[in-house]
């Protein structure tokens, strides 16, 4: 497991990185539904709303997680 900071995505990804699980903690991701003040309750929000046993898929079987899942 790791933790990537990534400030621009088309250049900053890790190359051959299968994410587990992907979660965006920029304002863009959550100004919309929080205010910037409330991050922490986005944060929870969605830990609350994650399909785990996706996320147990992609770990246990990385490369042969269905495509499906990538937008889960």
């Amino acid at each position: 497991m790791s933790n990537h900071w990534i400030t621009l995505h088309e250049v900053g990804n890790v190359a051959g990185f299968v994410p587990v699980l992907v979660m965006d903690v920029w304002e863009h991701a959550f100004l919309l539904d929080y205010p910037p003040a409330e991050r922490s309750r986005y944060i929870e929000a969605f830990f609350a709303n994650v399909a785990w046993e996706v996320g147990e898929r992609r770990l246990l079987a990385p490369s042969s997680a269905p495509k499906e899942d990538l937008g889960r």
